[in-house]
């Protein structure tokens, strides 16, 4: 039975990480207002290491629409332009003496339903993975054979609730950046 016990939470470990990994590319989808998020996996070359922007400066949110990066040295300003603009985040920087400014536009309707769709799309995804891993830990139940019946139907109704409970929450965080995105 430990063993069993073990897949079980293996398995909602797994699930947990899939769920935060979900969360954050959920969280990255642009909603119409800024969030300082989506510097979070911008990377900067400092002194021959990979940093993130949060490390090398103070970003803050000068307006609805801007967030304004102060670097702690001036030297890495074109530095953290260059990977802001070379992100796959489609951001442009512009760049006043010692200060970098991220504008944002305001988003259109259009904009708005592909940023839903986008949203919707990343939360089905996680569904799927988290889907996966109920199946692998199911598997992984019926293969051990020192166990009875009962005790299979138990778990796997103890996975089905695991499983159930992070699909619920996939779709909250889906259901609450697309009314942040309709709503702005």
């Amino acid at each position: 039975m430990i063993n069993n016990i073990n897949i079980l939470e293996v398995c909602k470990t797994k699930m947990e990480i899939s769920y935060n990994n979900i969360k954050k590319k959920i969280n990255n989808v642009r909603s119409g207002k800024v969030n300082l998020d989506i510097l979070s996996d911008i990377k900067v070359l400092h002194y021959n290491k990979s940093v993130s922007i949060e490390k090398i400066s103070f970003a803050t949110v000068k307006d609805p629409l801007t967030i304004l990066i102060k670097p702690w040295e001036k030297t890495m300003v074109s530095e953290i332009k260059n990977s802001i603009i070379n992100s796959n985040l489609g951001l442009s920087a512009t760049s006043h003496e010692d200060s970098i400014f991220i504008n944002f536009l305001p988003l259109t309707q259009e904009t708005r339903i592909n940023l839903i769709k986008q949203t919707k799309s990343e939360g089905e995804n996680g569904k799927i993975i988290i889907r996966n891993l109920r199946k692998l830990s199911k598997e992984d139940i019926k293969k051990n054979k020192e166990i009875s019946k009962d005790e299979i139907k138990s778990l796997e109704s103890d996975l089905q609730k695991l499983t159930d409970n992070y699909i619920k929450m996939i779709n909250s965080l889906v259901l609450k950046k697309s009314n942040e995105i309709y709503i702005k």
